[in-house]
């Protein structure tokens, strides 16, 4: 099996970068640990996203101690999420596996990893109807998914003790900004949108089985109440696999959120390359993203560069050949990534840079992207 990961599109520092990138290997090496003991796409995907929900910050936190497991604020998914309007931790997750299974949470409290309630919906959906033949939910949010969380054994934890130093700082200095109607501040989207780290997974076996699942706390100051595209299917990512045609496809985003619901931009992502050679992913990649959020004029806030921010990993596999391609791409100034195969020793990660001199990076008047790819085999 394959799988690749990316800690959110925004600003990293030298600090956080580093951060980011042990939190990605982490993953990988979580994931491919998983998939030897259960052979399983799913579980490896979801174990994925949970590694970089949870780290050990024991010493910069030791409050949390009574957790069971740590969250690493250098990620905006679970514990040390942004902060909403009214200064609590919501969260939003989805997974999606080739087969059509899935599972979404929006706006849910007091859970410290929502990529678990995500998986626990699709392994509830794949068992079948309900008693009186009612159709299992594939979506929740709110109390709902809490009290479903809950009732599946999932850990809940008082909604507070998720909050970090780090997120209730950045919340303080933002809010006082839009109290005092700071015009210039309050509505410059760069304060707001340079942590836009939601994290996300895709894997691949062998056999062509293929998941994707993506989770997030939201953008700083959203209002209560508000579901991301980490939570919505088809937005924070897709998954398909077409045995017929030989093709796995998958991809996860991070981003504007609101964008990326309106754009289905994972979903067009998978269409875009599902029938493409995987010589030419990259430019099918870089077309729809011009195309469908770059160039969109569907948005009234889209005249601000900053608000095309966003990135995206992909992947593309035919089980035939055993040969595929990761790809991964952004329009801000960097993106964590990572990837690993169960035949490598030890994971790949780093950080993707916007660079001037790049010759895979698109230009137009406000935005730019940076494409680059990964080819792999499994047979």
């Amino acid at each position: 099996m394959l799988v690749a990961v990316h800690a959110g599109a925004g600003f990293h520092s030298q600090n956080r970068a580093k951060e980011s990138i042990r939190a990605c290997k982490q993953a990988c090496k979580e994931a491919v640990k998983s998939f030897e003991q259960t052979e399983n796409i799913l579980n490896a995907t979801a174990s994925a996203v949970v590694a970089l929900e949870e780290r050990s910050m024991i010493n910069a936190f030791p409050h949390l101690m009574n957790l069971t497991t740590q969250n690493d604020p250098c990620t905006n998914a679970g514990f040390g999420s942004n902060l909403s309007l009214n200064g609590s931790v919501s969260c939003d997750s989805s997974i999606v596996l080739g087969t059509g299974a899935s599972g979404a949470v929006g706006n849910i409290q007091g859970i410290k990893n929502p990529i678990l309630v995500a998986k626990a919906l699709a392994i509830e959906e794949m068992k079948g109807s309900l008693s009186l033949g009612r159709v299992p939910p594939i979506f929740l949010v709110g109390e709902g998914a809490r009290d479903w969380a809950i009732e599946h054994n999932i850990p809940y934890f008082h909604p507070e003790k998720l909050i970090t130093d780090e997120s209730h700082q950045a919340y303080s200095t933002h809010k006082a900004l839009v109290e005092r109607k700071a015009e210039k501040d309050a509505h410059s989207s760069s304060c707001l949108y340079d942590r836009l780290d939601t994290v996300g997974a895709v894997c691949v076996d062998s056999s062509g089985n293929v998941c994707a699942a993506t989770s997030s706390g939201g953008v700083l100051l959203k209002s209560p109440g508000r579901v991301g595209q980490a939570g919505v299917l088809g937005c924070g990512c897709w998954a398909d696999a077409c045995p017929e045609e030989d093709i796995s496809v998958a991809c996860t985003t991070s981003g504007v959120g609101e964008h990326l619901i309106k754009t289905m931009l994972a979903t067009r992502l998978c269409e875009a390359i599902k029938h493409t050679a995987t010589a030419s992913v990259v430019e099918a990649t870089s077309k729809c993203f011009q195309t469908h959020y770059q160039n969109c004029e569907k948005f009234f806030s889209l005249n601000e560069p900053s608000s095309k921010q966003a990135g995206f990993l992909g992947l593309q596999y035919s089980a035939a050949a055993g040969v595929g391609e990761v790809f991964w791409a952004h329009s801000t100034h960097s993106i964590p990534i990572g990837y690993m195969s169960s035949r490598d020793a030890r994971p790949n990660a780093f950080i993707s840079f916007m660079e001037k001199d790049r010759t895979s990076q698109v230009s137009s008047e406000d935005c730019r992207l940076n494409i680059s790819g990964y080819c792999f085999r499994l047979k």
